[in-house]
C-alpha cells in the first residue's frame, strides 16, 4: 500500500515540561526523572453538582460518603459526532473529530482547544464514524476515517492515520480494502508465537486490528477483521470473521494473553465472541440475564454495547438492555467462559439509557460513560435511530473502584447541568457512538461526547479510595 507522510506545523505548548535531576550518591549520578506532563488545574468543574454515591439497581446510599467527584467539562468549540479522545505522554488531549476530517487538540486540560493543521489524503464523499487510539506499548496514535467513495483503489475501505509524534506529522493509507462502514482500531500483545516472531522483526510491539463491516455499504451484514503485525503499515484479513451476525462491530479489546473480544447481540441476550488465535477461529458465551438482541428490528439500542480487559485478563461489558433500556455492566474472571449477573449502574432519575463505553484502570476499577435521559420512551414511540425520538438527553459518567465487591459502591456524574441537555432528541444524525473513557495519571476520568452538535470533553475527578 501507498503511504504519504505530511508535516503539521507544531502548535506551541502553553506549559513548559520540566525535567528533575537526580541526586548522587556513591560516586556516580542518578539517572534523570522522566518527564511528566505538566501540573495544571482542572477545568470546567462544578462543585455544586458532585456526583451521587449508589448501588446496583438505582439504590441510594444514605447517608452519601465523603469526598463525592466532580463533573468537569470543556467544549471544543469545534463540530463533532462519534467522538473519542486520547491522552498523550506529555498531558495533551487530542480529540476527534474537529470539523471532520480534523482533531482538535489541548495543552492546557481543555482550557483552550486548537484545530491541528488538516489531516493528509482524507477520504471522498460523505465521512463517517471517526476514530482515535492509543497504543499503550508504543504511544502510537491512530485515526482512522471512513468516506463513503472509499480510500481503496476499488472504492472500498477507510483511511488510517498513525502518528509517533502525538499528532505533530501523520503518515496514511487505506485500510480495510474490502469493507464499507464502522470502521475501528484497537491494539494489544500477539497471541501466536509466529506474530510475536514478526513483531520483534517489524519492531513494534502490538498488534493493530482493524474491524468494519462489509461488502455493502450501511447494511454490511459481514464484520470484518483485520490483522496487522507491522505496526499499521500493512494488514491482512483474519481467517475467518467474528461470530456475528449482525455485522456492526464495537472496537472490541485485546486481553493481556492477546485475546481478541467483541460483544454480539443475539436472540438469547448479549454475547461475547472471542478468539484466543489473533482472529483465526472463535467461540462465544451468552451473559445470562441479558436482553439484547442489536439487530434493525431493535434500533432504540441497538449500537449500545462495549467490551473492555484490565491487566489481569478480566473482561467487563456493559450495554443498554433491550428490555429497559437502562445501562448494565457484567464481568468475567475467567476469559469470557462465564459472567456475573448483570448489575444496572445508572442512578435514580435515569429512565432510558445509549451508547455506553468502558475502560479499566486495575481489576475491579472501572469507568463507564453513556447518554441518559429522564424520560422513558412511550409506547410505540419513535425508535432513536432513524426517527427522533424528542427526549432530553445529559451525558453520564459512572465509577466504581470495587465492582469485584457483593455490593459495588457506584459514583454517578451529570457532566453538563440536565436542565441544558447535550441534545434534545436522539437518532442517528445526531451520534451512533460515545467514546471510551480514559483514566489520567492523576486519577481523572476523561470521556469523549457531544453538546449542541460540538465536541465536549469530558472530566471526573478520582473517587475516594483510589
Amino acid at each position: 500500500m501507498k503511504q504519504t507522510k505530511t508535516t503539521i506545523g507544531a502548535l506551541a505548548m502553553g506549559v513548559a515540561l520540566s525535567m528533575a535531576c537526580g541526586s548522587s550518591s556513591g560516586g556516580g549520578a542518578s539517572p534523570p526523572a522522566p518527564v511528566l506532563p505538566p501540573s495544571q488545574p482542572l477545568v470546567g468543574c462544578v462543585a455544586s453538582r458532585p456526583a451521587v454515591a449508589h448501588h446496583g439497581g438505582a439504590k441510594a446510599i444514605d447517608p452519601t460518603p465523603a469526598n463525592a467527584p466532580e463533573p468537569c467539562s470543556s467544549s471544543t468549540g469545534m463540530a463533532a459526532w462519534d467522538p473519542t479522545l486520547v491522552l498523550t505522554q506529555s498531558g495533551k488531549v487530542l480529540f476527534g473529530p474537529a470539523q471532520a476530517p480534523g482533531l482538535a487538540m489541548s495543552d492546557n486540560n481543555g482550557m483552550t482547544w486548537a484545530a491541528l493543521a488538516p489531516l493528509p489524503s482524507p477520504p471522498g464523499g460523505t465521512l463517517y464514524h471517526p476514530w482515535l487510539w492509543r497504543d499503550a506499548a508504543s504511544k502510537r496514535i491512530f485515526f482512522n476515517l471512513f468516506g463513503d467513495s472509499g480510500t481503496c483503489p476499488d472504492g472500498t475501505g477507510a483511511t488510517l492515520w498513525f502518528s509517533d509524534d502525538e499528532g505533530t506529522t501523520w503518515t496514511n493509507q487505506p485500510v480495510g480494502c474490502g469493507s464499507k462502514d464502522w470502521g475501528k482500531v484497537v491494539t494489544g500483545p500477539p497471541a501466536t508465537a509466529a506474530s510475536k516472531s514478526a513483531l520483534a522483526a517489524s519492531g513494534f510491539p502490538s498488534v493493530v486490528y482493524y474491524s468494519a463491516t462489509g461488502p455493502d455499504l450501511f447494511i454490511g451484514p459481514d464484520h470484518m477483521l483485520f490483522r496487522s503485525l507491522d505496526g499499521g503499515k500493512t494488514f491482512s484479513r483474519t481467517a475467518k470473521d467474528p461470530d456475528d451476525t449482525v455485522g456492526f462491530p464495537t472496537s472490541g479489546t485485546v486481553g493481556p494473553d492477546g485475546t481478541v473480544y467483541f460483544p454480539v447481540g443475539s436472540p438469547n441476550g448479549l454475547t461475547v465472541t472471542f478468539s484466543k488465535d489473533e482472529g483465526d477461529t472463535w467461540k462465544t458465551t451468552v451473559i445470562k440475564g441479558s436482553s439484547f438482541r442489536g439487530d434493525f428490528a431493535h434500533e432504540t439500542n441497538w449500537l449500545s454495547f462495549n467490551v473492555t480487559t484490565d491487566s489481569a485478563g478480566n473482561v467487563y461489558v456493559t450495554w443498554t438492555d433491550d428490555k429497559d433500556l437502562l445501562p448494565y455492566v457484567s464481568v468475567s474472571r475467567d476469559g469470557a467462559a462465564t459472567w456475573s449477573a448483570p448489575v444496572m449502574i445508572a442512578p435514580a432519575g435515569v429512565e432510558a439509557s445509549a451508547m455506553p463505553n468502558i475502560a479499566a484502570k486495575i481489576p475491579g476499577y472501572v469507568a463507564i460513560e453513556y447518554y441518559g435521559s429522564p424520560q422513558a420512551m412511550a409506547a410505540g414511540g419513535a425508535n432513536a435511530y432513524t426517527a427522533n425520538d424528542g427526549r432530553p438527553y445529559s451525558a453520564y459518567v459512572t465509577v466504581t473502584t470495587n465492582l469485584f465487591a457483593d455490593a459495588p459502591l457506584f459514583w454517578t456524574a451529570t457532566i453538563n447541568d440536565p436542565a441544558t441537555p447535550v441534545f434534545m432528541g436522539r437518532d442517528a444524525s445526531t451520534s451512533e457512538y460515545a467514546g471510551y473513557p480514559v483514566f489520567a495519571e492523576d486519577g481523572t476520568i476523561w470521556a469523549a461526547f457531544i453538546s449542541g452538535g460540538n465536541g465536549l470533553a469530558a472530566r471526573m475527578t478520582a473517587p475516594p479510595n483510589d
